[in-house]
């Protein structure tokens, strides 16, 4: 099956709500049943947490299983337990958007707002001159790519920069 998504590589940090991406793509490119988007993946920069949680959860798996051994083993595990848990409460502030995956109803659809939106300044230092109805909130030109399908994402690398 051909995946029609389209990668929004500079969202704006704040932009967390799909309903918000999809209002967007839709009011700009919608079809005959005045809608584009299947669906909206918006991608918050959060492997740090997620690292974490996955050792949160093997420290408490190992603290079970040293459960009734000897009690400085245990206690060890325990503070180890306790210490990611604090780490986690840290890191729970609303991480930002890395970026936003579209997908369209259609092939039609997503090389629509491919085309209307890719323009040929990137990399100059110019200005580019859209349309109000393609800048997101009205002042963003977005930067715009054909997306990787879902079995080529790395997804326990999503969010960590190369």
């Amino acid at each position: 099956a051909d995946d029609y998504t389209l990668r929004v590589t500079n969202p704006p940090e704040d932009a967390r709500d799909p309903e918000e991406w999809r209002a967007f793509f839709d009011a700009a490119f919608a079809g005959e049943d005045g809608h584009a988007v299947t669906c909206c993946t918006v991608v918050v920069k959060n492997g740090a947490l997620l690292r974490t949680l996955v050792e949160r959860r093997a420290a408490l798996r190992t603290l079970s299983l040293a459960a009734g051994g000897k009690k400085a083993k245990e206690k060890k595990w325990q503070d180890r337990v306790d210490a990611l848990t604090e780490l986690v409460r840290k890191m729970e502030e609303v991480p930002p958007v890395l970026k936003v995956l579209v997908t369209f109803e259609t092939e039609h659809l997503l090389d629509g707002a491919w085309k209307a939106l890719s323009t040929p300044w990137k990399g100059c230092r110019c200005a580019p001159t859209l349309p109000p109805g393609l800048l997101f909130r009205g002042d963003r030109v977005l930067a715009v790519g054909k997306s990787p399908t879902p079995s080529q994402i790395h997804w326990g690398e999503v969010g960590i920069g190369i």
